[in-house]
């Protein structure tokens, strides 16, 4: 079965409010309704996507579920990569949403290097005191 985005077939951003959601299915089926295409099978079809499309885009719980849908078809991940990467096809009419500035990564430079050497010397202070302890903290553990 193929996917259909109710978005694109009522004509309506993905952010739309539930009036504007309101607002193009009245439109469209006041246009597309069978008393007003008598004989005319397209019209039929396109009524039918265009109620099914208002009955999920209003209520709350299916529209959250539709909407999960829409961006997992949207976003996939690489068999052998790292993260995610977004494909994003004109007729899905999705833009997807900006990185926060929580999730960038740091600056490398801003860091500095010493980070990596206060663990340097921390782990030679650490072997030191391993191999060979000053009397005072052998006198304290017992190593005489």
């Amino acid at each position: 079965m193929t996917f259909i985005n109710y978005y694109k077939v009522l004509g309506i951003k993905d952010y739309a409010s539930v009036e504007d959601i309101k607002r193009a299915y009245r439109s469209l089926a006041f246009r597309y309704h069978p008393d007003h295409n008598k004989g005319g099978t397209h019209g039929e079809s396109r009524f039918r996507e265009i109620k099914e499309a208002y009955e999920t885009l209003t209520d709350p719980l299916k529209r959250k579920h539709f909407d999960a849908e829409l961006r997992s078809r949207l976003t996939y991940s690489p068999v052998y990569g790292f993260g995610k990467s977004v494909s994003i096809s004109p007729a899905m009419n999705y833009v997807p949403e900006p990185h926060s500035e929580a999730a960038k990564p740091e600056n490398p430079k801003k860091t500095g290097f010493w980070k990596p050497v206060v663990l340097i010397l921390i782990t030679i202070a650490l072997m030191y005191l391993i191999m060979d302890p000053p009397p005072w903290l052998a006198n304290i553990f017992g190593n005489k």
